[in-house]
């Protein structure tokens, strides 16, 4: 499939054991090493069940409850580790006293660009691309008969998948999508398969009953040593009210991290290393300049935070927006995204056929012009006569229209990245997008597969039952403030992104904590 796949290799004549990740680390793979002890497991608490004792680190529980995952190798278990994506891990056990560790990485994502070819030309060369790429998984569904699951949304990602599912004759699918009554994403989803004959499942959350301990357990249980077990709780929450035949899953989503949907002007701003740490940080942990969150952790502790994140990742001086677009790949698309993939393989298999690396290879060396605002890949559909018809219906978030010319200052901050100008435009950008969130009337999320923020304010017993779930834990580490914790859960100024990331993190480790105490004992 050109993609997917994590791999143990033990060599008994060199007594040696190899361990290897898939470009971006789909399938995650645990390992625990200590003097002359090594643990290898694609399940977590594998490994958690043959240790005596473990600690906590504090690192990662502080960024999990920041930003919903811990980014890089790291897990909330402090000497458990996880093999890095495109990295090739290796064990010598020669030595009986210990064991010596040797890591290699063998790809790196990159952004430099390379193509100067016209729109024209990159649009066949894409299209040509995207036929090939579905011809062969196509192909190789068929052999296997499976009946697929297509998890569909009002976006573009997922209709393009199932419009070329279908062009390449597969036809043993359905299509499935989540959300609540007044949520526009199911009712467009609904609108593309209709429009695409397609036999489709809409399942709809009309009460949080399913937000209970037992179904918190169980999911924190499959990803909670990184992620917040939120993370893709749409496919959970339909696997409780459907009974899905499928062999084979297929998310429609995260293709726009490739195709270039974070190139704002604030990215062509970038100069100098600091301003791509200081990008990373406002962009993926806006938490961070709230009051209340500097309350609940200590100033201190969340500054030596941000600097011990920043040691993390090397940005490349040479490739200042290429360092942003990867350091995107290896956390939060590894981290968060991609860890909803193990919900999936509880039910049945899955693919991902926009992490193809012809795709990924090819979106790689287009120039910033033709990437920025996701350019050739909206063009690239919107006026093709086999496609605009699903393509012109509607989207989320209004109508897609073709991309015609850039404006001057556009043209200018792309061409001349991190100039005096860019940094204005950029600026002048960050503040306008903000000022625009301030003046639009607040309104409490109806959407998305969990509305927390209208259970937690609308919802009679909503947020006495998540109270005390937390109340009910008792951890020997002060993480946090509980004192102030208890008085934000009961106060009108709590963040909202808190509400939607920072308490299914709280819940994630509590119950990850409770799990791992159950497991060592």
């Amino acid at each position: 499939m050109n993609g997917a796949f994590s791999i143990i290799i033990y060599d008994k004549m060199r007594q040696k054991i190899f361990c290897a990740s898939d470009r971006f680390g789909t399938i995650p793979l645990f390992y625990y090493l200590r003097g002359a002890t090594l643990f290898i497991s694609d399940i977590f608490f594998s490994i958690v069940e043959q240790l005596k004792k473990i600690s906590i680190d504090h690192d990662s529980v502080r960024e999990l409850i920041l930003s919903g995952y811990v980014g890089g190798s790291r897990n909330i278990v402090s000497s458990i580790c996880e093999v890095p994506q495109a990295t090739i891990i290796q064990f010598d056990l020669l030595n009986n006293t210990s064991i010596a560790k040797k890591e290699t990485r063998y790809w790196r994502l990159s952004y430099v660009s390379h193509s100067s070819q016209s729109e024209s030309k990159l649009i066949d060369a894409f299209i040509e691309i995207m036929n090939e790429v579905f011809k062969r998984f196509s192909s190789a569904l068929n052999s296997k008969n499976w009946r697929l699951l297509v998890m569909l949304s009002g976006g573009m990602d997922s209709r393009l998948l199932l419009t070329f599912l279908l062009r390449h004759n597969y036809h043993n699918l359905s299509t499935l999508s989540y959300g609540t009554i007044n949520d526009r994403d199911v009712a467009i989803a609904k609108k593309v398969a209709q429009h695409l004959c397609v036999e489709h499942i809409e399942n709809l959350v009309k009460d949080h009953g399913f937000f209970n301990r037992e179904f918190i357990k169980k999911y924190v249980y499959i990803m909670g040593e990184t992620t917040r077990f939120t993370c893709g709780i749409g496919l959970q929450y339909s696997l409780l009210n459907h009974s899905l035949e499928m062999d084979c899953f297929i998310p429609g989503h995260s293709f726009d991290a490739a195709t270039g949907s974070q190139l704002t002007p604030e990215i062509f701003a970038l100069s100098t290393k600091e301003d791509v740490y200081a990008l990373i940080f406002q962009t993926h942990f806006t938490s961070l300049g709230e009051k209340s969150i500097l309350c609940l952790f200590g100033k201190d502790a969340v500054t030596e935070q941000v600097m011990k994140k920043r040691d993390e990742f090397e940005v490349d001086s040479s490739d200042l927006i290429g360092s942003f677009e990867r350091w995107n790949f290896e956390n939060r698309q590894r981290r968060l995204i991609l860890r909803e993939k193990r919900t999936y393989a509880r039910k049945a298999n899955w693919i991902l056929p926009f992490y193809d690396y012809q795709l990924v290879d090819f979106f790689a060396g287009v120039l910033y012009p033709m990437k920025y605002r996701q350019k050739l890949y909206v063009n690239a559909f919107i006026k093709d006569d086999r496609f605009n018809k699903v393509f012109s219906l509607p989207y989320k978030k209004g109508t897609l229209k073709r991309i015609e010319k850039l404006s001057l200052a556009e043209k200018y901050i792309i061409h001349k990245p991190g100039t005096m100008m860019s940094r204005l435009y950029g600026k002048y950008y960050g503040a306008r997008r903000k000022l625009g969130k301030l003046c639009t009337r607040y309104e409490y999320d109806f959407s998305g597969p969990i509305p927390i923020e209208y259970w937690w304010y609308n919802t009679q017993g909503f947020k006495e039952k998540i109270c005390n779930i937390l109340h009910e834990f008792q951890h020997d580490d002060q993480f946090y403030n509980k004192s102030y914790l208890d008085y934000l859960l009961f106060s009108e100024k709590m963040p909202s992104k808190f509400i939607h990331e920072g308490i299914p993190s709280l819940l994630t480790l509590n119950f990850m904590c409770q799990l791992m105490r159950k497991q060592t004992s």
